[in-house]
């Protein structure tokens, strides 16, 4: 079903015309709700995305999940691995939807992170997975900075943290130790075998926890704002998953 839903809808998506941005929008919506519902899982949201202007979204990463689950709910293209064009389907899906790919190579730095802040400067939104990775899902890893400075200051572009997670299973049993190998894919995971888990599984809830827009101007650097933003995530992690405040690692590398 899943297969189906993307075999219509993301062509469709690619071929809508540009002057339709609101078919486009409703087409990209049918997709991720129909992904999140297929895998049985309830979104619930607290907070709100800022949609009054360009806005850097910054969120922790712990699985492919993340995508339909931020993506039903605001437009914004994500920032992503080039590794990832290359992925069967989704690398495709990925392209399509006008994701902006990053090289780790540093002699491509300047260009890409020049890309980066035109677009944010011609009013387009942007999603920020700072952490470089993905997790378990139960920590926020530190986040490397050298991408918080697209969010130019001189620009009017807000930055608002995102908290994910995947804390309950639809009985509300609590998604932790082993269990949160469920929903969340890190570290050396395979991906088909996960995913095929995934739709197996009895369901979960996908919790995303909205904390207040800032702006890069009201800090005097790009790491303070990195360390502003994670703390943000953290305690949203924390609260979605029911436990302490964790803990205030160095956030800039």
């Amino acid at each position: 079903m899943l297969l189906l839903a993307t075999i219509v809808l993301v062509p469709a998506y690619a071929l809508c015309p540009g002057p339709w941005p609101r078919l486009r929008r409703s087409i990209a919506v049918a997709w991720c709700r129909a992904a999140l519902r297929l895998a049985r899982l309830r979104l619930i949201v607290t907070g709100a995305p800022h949609t009054a202007g360009p806005t850097l979204f910054i969120a922790n990463h712990t699985s492919y999940l993340d995508i339909p689950a931020l993506a039903s709910l605001f437009e914004a293209p994500f920032v992503a691995k080039s590794e990832v064009a290359g992925w069967p389907l989704f690398g495709w899906m990925a392209k399509v939807r006008g994701t902006a790919f990053v090289d780790r190579d540093p002699s491509k730095a300047r260009e890409q992170y020049e890309a980066l802040k035109s677009r944010l400067s011609a009013g387009e939104s942007l999603v920020l997975f700072p952490e470089g990775t993905s997790t378990n899902g139960l920590t926020v890893a530190p986040f490397k900075t050298a991408l918080f400075g697209v969010a130019d200051p001189a620009t009017d572009v807000v930055v608002q943290p995102v908290a994910a997670t995947y804390a309950r299973a639809a009985d509300g049993t609590p998604l932790h130790g082993d269990l949160t190998d469920l929903y969340c894919w890190y570290s050396d995971m395979t991906l088909v075998p996960h995913l095929l888990r995934v739709m197996g599984s009895p369901g979960a809830d996908v919790e995303v926890r909205f904390a207040d827009p800032v702006r890069a101007a009201d800090f005097p650097d790009r790491k303070a704002l990195a360390r502003h933003c994670r703390d943000a995530v953290a305690a949203g992690v924390a609260t979605n998953h029911g436990l302490p405040a964790l803990a205030n690692d160095e956030a800039a590398e």
